[in-house]
Order: structure tokens, then sequence, then C-alpha cells
């Protein structure tokens, strides 16, 4: 099956079909590989790879030259990955979010907040988590630095991954005051608190739960 379908895609596809045409397919497989995900065997990850060597493909399309509005982009975009089940990017979390154009990151935030909101309402907790976690991925994949904080706060102690990954990203930028902020905004009762703290302490030398513990000295 999944040799038929991406001989059908590289048949589809090419240099000389007009960016909307190459757009809409792409997005189209989006939704058929989704679907051979739910009910196929991947034992093997021959359709997790299909899948994301596709997905990678539609990322790098002009979408903006193809005619989409980034509003209606960066919607469908977070909607899809809001409801990925399947670990699409994993251990690559910022993937979605690389080609973010300047002075667009807002808009994409609230689009994922948004859908955190809908979800919670309709107490789909899975999907609300996911667009919290998404938030960080979308400020660390531009190392937009201000958003850190923010971003760790709202994912609390529940979710680890991320807040690691923003701390870590403080501290790549010779930024330890904030690696230490980005701790303490996620040092709240869940379920890796004890973790996060352990993690905080061996990265920073600092206690998070400690509010008069001291910063690391300035890097030189």
């Amino acid at each position: 099956m999944t040799r038929r379908l991406r001989d059908r895609l590289d048949k589809l596809d090419g240099p000389r079909h007009a960016l909307p045409d190459r757009l809409a397919l792409y997005r189209a497989f989006h939704t058929v590989g989704l679907e051979l995900a739910h009910r196929g065997d991947d034992s093997y990850g021959v359709i997790g790879e299909l899948r994301l060597e596709a997905f990678k493909t539609y990322l790098t399309i002009d979408w903006t030259t193809a005619g989409m509005e980034p509003a209606d982009y960066w919607q469908d975009l977070c909607e899809l990955m809001v409801c990925e089940t399947h670990a699409l990017t994993y251990e690559d979390d910022t993937l979605p979010f690389r080609r973010v154009p300047a002075g667009q990151a807002d808009l994409v935030e609230t689009i994922l907040l948004s859908l955190e909101a809908e979800y919670r309402a309709a107490y789909e907790d899975f999907q609300a988590d996911e667009a919290v976690q998404l938030v960080a991925w979308l400020h660390l994949a531009g190392r937009r630095y201000t958003s850190y904080v923010d971003a760790a706060h709202r994912l609390g102690s529940n979710h680890w991954q991320p807040v690691v990954a923003l701390a870590e990203s403080a501290l790549a930028g010779r930024r330890p005051e904030l690696a230490i902020d980005v701790f303490r905004a996620a040092d709240q009762p869940g379920h890796h608190r004890d973790h996060l703290r352990a993690k905080c302490h061996q990265l920073t030398d600092v206690n998070p739960s400690d509010p008069d513990g001291a910063h690391p000295p300035p890097t030189p």
C-alpha cells in the first residue's frame, strides 16, 4: 500500500505542476496518510517514513505564492498538528514552525491558544495539551527568547520535554538567568515537577522552588 501511494504521489507531483496544485496534492496526502496511519500496521515504520517525507515536502512549498492567506495556512497547519496522534514530528518537534515568516509568530500563537481553549472547553484535554506544547515548539523554532517564560508557565510541570528544551535553548544562547526563569515558571503542581526541579539543578545549580536562590554568575 505505501509503495503504491508513493508511486502515485511521485506521478502526480513534479516541477512542472503549479504551486497551488502541489500544495493541494500534499495537503490531501496528509489526510490520506493520517487515515492510513489510523488503520494500518506500521510495525516497520514505512507509513511514518512516507508521511514524514511528504510532510516535509508540503512545508517547503511556497504557500504565499500559491495564493493562500497566512491566517488560512496557519489555521489549517495548527489544526493538523494538534490532532496528530502518531508522532509525526517525533524528536523534530520544531519542524512545522521553522518557516514561520517574521511577524507571523503572534498569529500562529493566537491560533494555537484558540485551539487550546476550544478543545479544553470540549473536555478534549489531549488535543488541548498538544496545542500548549506546540506554542513552546513555535517559539523554540524561532528562538523567541522573550516568549519562553510565558510558554513554560502555560506548560507547567505536566510536560517536561518542551520545558527542558526551552531552558537548554536559553543556555545555548548564553542566557542562564532565562533558563532558571523558565524552570521557575513551570514549577507548578504536576506529574513531572520533581524531575524538572532536578533538571534545573543539574543544568543551572539552582533550585527553582527557592525564590531566593541565587542566579549563576553571568557568562563571560
